[in-house]
Order: C-alpha cells, then sequence, then structure tokens
C-alpha cells in the first residue's frame, strides 16, 4: 500500500527542551498504525505538529503527496487530517449533536454573509451538514444521546463523541489520542471495535495510546518513542520481543 503519510526526521524544541528528534516513520493507506512510549516520550507534541498546532523545528510532513509541515491546523484539517485530543474538549453545554456539527464545520462553504442571510444554496449545505452528524453518531452509537447535553455523557461516551465530531469532517487520516485512556476493559473492547469500523470505511488511522491490549489489537504496525526519539518500529509481534521496547515500555516481561 502507499503511504498517505510520511514524516521525515521532524524536531520540535521547546527553549532547551527537545521534546522530538529526528522521528521519521509513514503510514501506509487505510492501515492502522500506534504511537506508543512512556509519559514524556514526546507523543502528544508528535500529534500536535502532524494536526498544524505546532509548527515544527526541523523536519518534512507530507500528506497524500502535499508537504504540510508549515500549515496552519484549519488548513491541515481541511485537507483531510482529523483529530482527538488526550483531554477531551467537548462544548458541555450544546447538545450532543451541535457538538457533532461544529466537526463539519471546514466542509461548509457559507460565509458570513451566507451565515446572516441564508440563501437556498446555504440552507441545503446545512442540511447536508446535519445529515452527516446524525449519520456520525448512529456510526459512533449514539444517536440516541444525540439532544442530551455533551456533559451528561458518561466519560466513555464522551470519547466516543469526540470520534464522531472528528469523523464528520471526512478525513482520510484519523488521529486518535488515547481513545482509551481511562476505560474499563469493557470500553477499550469497544475501542477496538471502533476502530475496525473506522478502518473499513477506508479511512487511516494514527493512534497514540498507552493500553496495550488495544494496541496489539488495532494495529498493522506500532512506532515506539522514549525522550522524544523512534527506537523501534515493526509489526505487534516484532514490538512485543523487542529487547529495547521492553526496558523502555512495556517492563520486564513480553505482553501476552
Amino acid at each position: 500500500m502507499s503511504a498517505l503519510l510520511s514524516v521525515e526526521n521532524l524536531s520540535m524544541r521547546f527553549g532547551g527542551v527537545q521534546a522530538v528528534s529526528g522521528v521519521s516513520f509513514s503510514v501506509s493507506e487505510r492501515s492502522v498504525m500506534s504511537i506508543i512510549g512512556p509519559n514524556g516520550a514526546g507523543k502528544t507534541t508528535l500529534f500536535n505538529c502532524l494536526s498544524g498546532i505546532y509548527l515544527p523545528t526541523a523536519g518534512r510532513i507530507v500528506f497524500a503527496g502535499e508537504e504540510i509541515t508549515s500549515l496552519a491546523d484549519h488548513a491541515v484539517s481541511a485537507r483531510g487530517i482529523g483529530r482527538t485530543f488526550q483531554n477531551i474538549r467537548l462544548f458541555g453545554r450544546m447538545t450532543v449533536f451541535e457538538n457533532v456539527l461544529v466537526g463539519g464545520h471546514v466542509r461548509s462553504h457559507a460565509g458570513v454573509l451566507g451565515g446572516l442571510w441564508p440563501g437556498p444554496s446555504v440552507r441545503e449545505e446545512e442540511k447536508r451538514l446535519a445529515e452527516m452528524a446524525r449519520e456520525s453518531l448512529e456510526f459512533v452509537g449514539l444517536s440516541d444521546r444525540s439532544e442530551d447535553l455533551a456533559s451528561t455523557l458518561p466519560y466513555g461516551q464522551q470519547r466516543r463523541l469526540e470520534i464522531a465530531r472528528a469523523l464528520v469532517s471526512g478525513p482520510r487520516l484519523l488521529l486518535l489520542d488515547e481513545p482509551a485512556a481511562g476505560m474499563n476493559p469493557t470500553e477499550a473492547a469497544a475501542v477496538i471495535v471502533l476502530v475496525g469500523k473506522i478502518r473499513a470505511r477506508g479511512v487511516t488511522v494514527l493512534v497514540i495510546e498507552h493500553h496495550m491490549k488495544v494496541v496489539m489489537e488495532i494495529s498493522d504496525r506500532i512506532s515506539v518513542l522514549d525522550h522524544g526519539e523512534k527506537i523501534a518500529e515493526g509489526s505487534p509481534e516484532e514490538i512485543r520481543r523487542d529487547e529495547r521496547v521492553i526496558a523502555a515500555y512495556l517492563g520486564k516481561e513480553p505482553v501476552r
């Protein structure tokens, strides 16, 4: 499969702190790749570079054949990269449906005037975005909560809502930052199923995750960071056996 995303010698420095150092990897289209590593390894900093929140100190990011290294976050999103965040970022006083609808704004062509005086084309676009939002909620299993305030959802469903909001933008690449964090085994198993469904839709997925059962179940390939550097990459089985990974992250015994 061809690479949808290529990261070449990416580095990010904050003053005297080297958060990411010379990291390179590629993600094949319609695959699932996981980024793992200890706390402070640079994983979320890497995601922030990929999604346009940070401008990398050095290196290149190429998505779908276009260099996007210096693009702002809204421009990256418009090109087809969606993401969730490690710390849930929902609008608690808006409904579940309204939260998802916000995610569709990158598909909207109506400007300020269109919002103030909506003509037939604007109303048609709003109808289309609403249909997409409802479909996204159904996909993640939240249709029955669409009119509830986002703040009333239990933790696991809030995670699903974030994913629904990211999906409604129609991404080719979805960045999931710890989607199973804080979940019990049943909820984590549901995340495994959901990631499989996302992939089946043709969406490429790049995941940061500490829950090793989830990582091993969903991943085609795994890249391992430690102190901002990539120390290993391979299939789940290769990563299980890699002594550098065991020493840096997994503990004394390989994951069974």
